[in-house]
């Protein structure tokens, strides 16, 4: 076989190979983000305000990150989020900072299925809504610090979830595998034209 032919036979199984991954491979989607901002108050320093937020994943329903702030305690560290399973109209997200100070956000969500995906904002569960929001329960937003969670934790007084819009996606672009291969096709079409 002269060096010609069987460089297009190599050429003609490469094209078939980056064909077939094209057709396999899966393209990325663009997930969608929403932001959302927590603001309040505290009840046992009144002094200290709830206040920063959360980002949510809106195409898995998940929350992606979140940055709260119990007066100048932030916490940016994501721990457990769902539905409490005796509160399913509530969601509850867990945040944490290095420190091991903890905040339990708990809002009502009706019906939200362990997903925040169409949530639009709402009340959060505090100790002026435990009594009115069946949602709640008899449960309230609570942060409790590090170094005395024997002296009890600081409820939420008042509080309010706000859908801030959307967030950008740090998938918005194509898949870099779907791209590799229409350019390596583009090149073999490219190649076939070449005068020999």
């Amino acid at each position: 076989m002269n060096s010609a032919k069987r460089f297009w036979t190599i050429e003609a199984g490469t094209t078939l190979v980056f064909a077939a991954l094209l057709l396999i491979a899966r393209p990325a989607r663009a997930d969608s983000f929403e932001s959302f901002s927590a603001t309040g108050s505290f009840l046992n320093e009144p002094n200290l305000s709830l206040s920063g937020g959360f980002i949510v994943d809106e195409t898995t329903g998940q929350v992606a990150s979140v940055n709260l702030f119990h007066g100048p305690t932030e916490l940016n560290i994501l721990g457990m989020t769902g539905a409490p399973s005796v509160l399913p109209d509530a969601f509850l997200i867990q945040a944490f900072n290095q420190l091991g100070d903890e905040l339990a956000l708990l809002f009502a969500a009706p019906g939200n299925q362990g997903s925040l995906a169409g949530y639009t904002g709402g009340v959060v569960c505090s100790d002026t809504t435990v009594s009115i929001v069946p949602a709640c329960g008899n449960f309230a937003s609570a942060f409790t610090p590090h170094q005395s969670p024997a002296m009890g934790t600081d409820d939420v007084f008042i509080g309010e979830i706000t859908d801030v819009g959307s967030s950008p996606s740090p998938t918005a672009e194509q898949s870099t595998l779907t791209l590799v291969g229409l350019g390596l096709v583009a090149l073999l079409v490219a190649g076939r034209r070449l005068p020999s």
